[in-house]
């Protein structure tokens, strides 16, 4: 936590799993990397999911479209 302020830098955050992430992801029916990214800038945004899920779950990352479940 840095200095009392309650933020966690992002590489000692604890996030969710792919699969969790994105059936959560899923369910808020967004469309669009853009409507992804208004979301995070909302302050709406889930705190165990990364604003950049592309990054965090590299390995599980089949795009934005199977991310949204707009295939």
């Amino acid at each position: 936590i840095f200095l009392g302020t309650g933020n966690v830098a992002p590489k000692n955050k604890t996030y969710l799993d792919f699969k969790n992430a994105k059936d959560f992801v899923r369910k808020l029916n967004l469309k669009t990397l853009r409507e992804w990214q208004q979301y995070c800038k909302s302050g709406k945004g889930h705190l165990n999911i990364p604003g950049s899920p592309d990054q965090k779950y590299k390995d599980e990352w089949k795009g934005w479209p199977d991310f949204l479940g707009k295939e």
